[in-house]
């Protein structure tokens, strides 16, 4: 069955209406990508920073991603930087192992390979609480593993603690 973004926007917004920031933001995505409404990037992008700003790590991941392409705003690879930390600090699995990835690659930061360990660990731990299958989590893993494999045992250690601490302060 085709999925109706049509109805889809209508029902959105109806709970957007009412109070429910998911379907905020889920409407601020199919404004982004003109899907069942017109499209209308900076009110997408709107829609989501107003959630993200409720401490919603999906919406938080969201607006990341569009200040690292420019969707909707000026290309800002600090404040998506900045988005990307607060998605990965409150849990959102996906925003960590991309956080992991920058520091890895040293995307607007310092190369750090053991940095990258802690978020990808973090990443790892969420991936079921936020909805991944086994097979992303395997794929994910992956990047955990090639790590551990390179990283000398006392930084793999204090990554892992690390992440520990991390993990332990999540809800």
């Amino acid at each position: 069955m085709p999925v109706d973004y049509e109805q889809a926007a209508l029902w959105y917004q109806r709970s957007a209406d009412h109070g429910h920031e998911r379907a905020k933001a889920n409407l601020g995505e199919l404004y982004m990508d003109g899907r069942g409404v017109p499209l209308d990037v900076e009110k997408g992008v709107r829609l989501i920073r107003d959630v993200a700003e409720t401490g919603d790590e999906g919406a938080m991941y969201d607006l990341a991603r569009a200040y690292k392409f420019g969707e909707g705003v000026a290309q800002d690879d600090a404040e998506a930087l900045r988005w990307l930390r607060r998605a990965a600090d409150g849990g959102h699995s996906i925003a960590a192992h991309t956080l992991g990835r920058v520091y890895l690659e040293g995307d607007g930061v310092k190369r750090d390979r053991q940095e990258a360990l802690v978020w990808f660990i973090v990443a790892d731990a969420r991936m079921p609480l936020n909805g991944r299958t086994a097979d992303e989590r395997k794929e994910y893993a992956r990047s955990t593993d090639a790590l551990v494999r390179a990283l000398p045992r006392e930084q793999v250690e204090a990554a892992r603690q690390r992440a520990q601490q991390i993990l332990a302060d999540l809800p």
